[in-house]
């Protein structure tokens, strides 16, 4: 990354926070101290890499934990007509829906992490839970922000999300971080390969299309 030609230029996401950049490489020419492999074989190891940012961590456990905090949260949540979120029966079902895909999730990346536990390679098979895990993400985020209502516009730009010198909550923490969540979770389905490119790797790849 210190080589003559790299460029690594930050993008801010929509809630004004740094995690992603570009990078611009420019008539870059490697060391033969920085070779990883044999030479020609770059795309061969990225594909590797990538496999593995898609496949080698699973998402589903972390959604399913959002997703309790947020069943949990509607029983004092007011709707707005004299009751409790937890009453709202098309809030409650959208919900339901999500946890359901989110447990269908993590049976997929069982299965990967039990075919790598055996030596194996995570394979394209990683794209569909990368695709289904940032479409999901996007989902629950979608539901702190409707479950919080106006409660949940507060914008946090601070990385990490809440640090010390983060200002006082004007209702609670998962209310604050609703909409700076639900903002750079945009980027989910962009980084690591757009969902687009994943469905064309999974048609070639995995349906033989």
């Amino acid at each position: 990354m210190d080589q003559p030609g790299v460029e690594v230029r930050p993008i801010i996401g929509l809630a004004g926070d740094h995690e992603v950049n570009e990078v611009f490489l420019d008539d870059v020419t490697a060391p033969l101290d920085n070779l990883v492999g044999e030479e020609g074989q770059g795309w061969t190891i990225a594909k590797f890499l990538l496999e593995n940012e898609r496949g080698g961590a699973c998402h589903a456990p972390k959604l399913l934990s959002d997703l309790a905090k947020l069943r949990k949260a509607a029983e004092n949540q007011p709707d707005g007509r004299g009751g409790s979120m937890a009453d709202d029966v098309l809030y409650m079902t959208r919900l339901a829906h999500v946890e359901l895909e989110a447990q269908a999730l993590e049976m997929t990346e069982l299965r990967v992490l039990a075919e790598m536990a055996k030596g194996l390679p995570p394979g394209p098979q990683t794209s569909l839970s990368k695709m289904v895990a940032s479409t999901l993400r996007q989902q629950v985020d979608g539901l702190a922000v409707q479950l919080y209502g106006h409660t949940g516009l507060a914008l946090e730009t601070q990385r990490p999300l809440y640090g010390n010198e983060s200002p006082a909550p004007l209702y609670d923490k998962e209310a604050q971080l609703a909409a700076p969540r639900y903002l750079n979770s945009r980027a989910w389905t962009i980084f690591g390969g757009t969902n687009e490119i994943q469905r064309t790797i999974i048609a070639k790849t995995v349906l033989g299309l």
